[in-house]
């Protein structure tokens, strides 16, 4: 097979229609021999021959058959459901909690307690990793039904402590006379809105107002998720995606009245290369699951046929993997600079403008030329403050 490789890369067939005859154009492409001349995605069975001699004739055999191509996961890659043979996972409180990043907190000088709440999603069919939807008979369970379990019987808090003598001294000496000792780290204010876009309205742009002023703002994190349930409840990620236009986006950042980009960001690798800027290390991502862009076509935002998708129409846990496209897109603003100091707001909010066109072949309700979607944007504001510690008393300035 061209491009024939492993572990998310190139495999092989685009199609789970496996056309016997090699010599038309939609087997071409199914094997890999035409354009997009082999497809992203998780393992399966790539080549579905047909073993059994008797059936349905012997000259088939070898014969690669359809009904072979959408196998689930093999047994041994999917998460158990029994406490002993379940996977144990090690999770940084830093991940949960922007606070604790990169900064630890000195415990011993804090009087009282330091309580820790961890609330975690609602069990039920789309909030957590999107499980089988399909019993051990492959056939359809109500997914109202459904619900997801924390298995681990034991949960420990693993915590480093570093212990020098003449440090601890020294920071006590501090915190108790000499003014406290402050310990600089980020925040995070979320803001969601709701926008709603329609086919009708053509080319539309949407602004939003973010109020930060008086923070020292590091960067913006822009996530776009589609509310619509069922759509949601297609996708493995659930409700943990930023789903991208088959069209597309070009946005811009206003910050104390003035544009960020001298023109509206619109070229994808431009707007994955800002995502990446964010978090200060690249999104390990592949393109065809952050936008449409090179999939969809961009004059009207149509995918011809499944063999166009970049991903495979093949299921993983009973999902269909091309509904993974375009779930990806982050959007991300960097203000921080080289030493890390964020920028400070005026008292005019941050606006976050986009000019979109919604298309009749974007995830939504109704028929064109009146279909309709509905978005929640969050954005994920992260900014610095410093904890002082004085005498025993914990002190937040912003």
């Amino acid at each position: 097979m061209p491009h024939q490789a492993g572990n998310d890369v190139y495999v092989g067939s685009a199609g789970s229609v496996i056309n016997p005859y090699v010599t038309t154009a939609s087997a071409k492409r199914q094997r890999g021999f035409d354009n997009p001349a082999g497809t992203i995605g998780r393992e399966s069975s790539e080549y579905a021959n047909n073993y059994n001699v008797s059936a349905p004739a012997f000259n088939q055999l070898g014969n690669q058959v359809p009904a072979l191509t959408n196998q689930l996961d093999k047994p041994k890659r999917l998460i158990p459901w029994q406490p002993s043979r379940a996977p144990g996972m090690l999770i940084a409180l830093s991940q949960l909690f922007p606070v604790l990043n990169n900064f630890q907190l000195p415990l011993a000088f804090i009087e009282g307690e330091v309580a820790l709440n961890l609330e975690f999603s609602p069990t039920t069919w789309g909030h957590r990793f999107m499980f089988n939807s399909l019993d051990a008979n492959n056939v359809a369970v109500n997914k109202d039904n459904l619900t997801s379990t924390i298995l681990e019987e034991e949960t420990f808090i693993v915590m480093d402590t570093l212990y020098y003598p003449t440090l601890m001294a020294d920071i006590q000496d501090q915190i108790m006379s000499r003014g406290g000792y402050s310990v600089p780290y980020d925040d995070l204010i979320t803001q969601q809105n709701y926008v709603l876009y329609d086919e009708s309205e053509g080319i539309t742009q949407k602004d939003f107002q973010i109020p930060l002023a008086g923070k020292r703002v590091k960067r913006v994190v822009v996530m776009k998720t589609h509310d619509l349930i069922g759509v949601v409840q297609s996708q493995p990620s659930g409700y943990y995606n930023s789903q991208a236009l088959r069209l597309g986006e070009e946005y811009n950042f206003r910050v104390d009245s003035n544009n960020i980009y001298s023109l509206p960001l619109k070229n994808v690798a431009l707007q994955r290369s800002e995502a990446d800027l964010t978090e200060g290390v690249p999104v390990v991502l592949n393109s065809s699951l952050y936008s449409f862009f090179n999939q969809a076509d961009q004059a009207t935002g149509q995918i011809a046929t499944n063999n166009d998708y970049n991903l495979t129409q093949r299921l993983c846990n009973s999902h269909d993997q091309t509904n993974e496209t375009g779930l990806f897109h982050f959007l991300g603003l960097k203000l921080e600079n080289a030493f890390g100091q964020g920028h400070l707001m005026g008292i005019q909010p941050v606006i976050y403008t986009e000019k979109v066109q919604f298309t009749q072949y974007d995830d939504g309700t109704g028929a064109t030329p009146n279909r309709q979607a509905s978005r929640e944007i969050r954005f994920f504001c992260y900014y610095q403050r410093i904890l002082n510690i004085d005498k025993g008393l914990a002190e937040v300035i912003d």
